[in-house]
């Protein structure tokens, strides 16, 4: 028994199987290969996608920061600014007020001191003239001042 296939059975078995394969290469395989390809390049894309956008987000974040920081800088440099010149403001008034505080007191020292000389006149007149009421009373004559 020889095991020699016979070419035309071959080629006649040979015929169906490769139509069959060429059939559902072009009615299956080619759309399903499209849309595994499709969906591989949806998600890598997808991927890439995101990625950029994830960059760019940080990128603006840090841009943000920045000017947030620059922003804060001044913002404090405006405040010490403003603060200076609040104190030399406070400084400049409670000067003046000591100024008018002190001129006041000089000036209630000043009356102070008219009113203590007035009255040490007014009481040594009145010491005068109770000495000699006393001495009047005293002596029983009047005095010669």
């Amino acid at each position: 028994m020889t095991i020699i296939p016979d070419p035309a059975l071959v080629l006649l078995q040979a015929l169906p199987f490769l139509l069959t394969i060429f059939a559902l290469k072009a009615i299956i395989f080619d759309p399903m290969l499209a849309y595994l390809d499709g969906r591989h390049d949806a998600t890598v894309g997808g991927r890439k996608e995101v990625q950029e956008l994830q960059a760019k987000a940080e990128a603006h974040l840090a841009a943000y920061e920045k000017r947030l920081d620059d922003a804060r800088t001044e913002a404090s440099g405006i405040r010490a600014a403003r603060r200076q010149a609040a104190l030399a403001e406070y400084a400049h008034r409670i000067e003046g007020a000591r100024a008018a505080g002190a001129q006041t007191i000089e000036e209630a020292v000043g009356q102070i001191d008219r009113a203590k000389r007035a009255a040490r006149k007014e009481l040594e007149e009145k010491t005068r003239a109770l000495a000699t009421q006393i001495a009047t009373q005293v002596l029983g004559r009047e005095t010669a001042a």
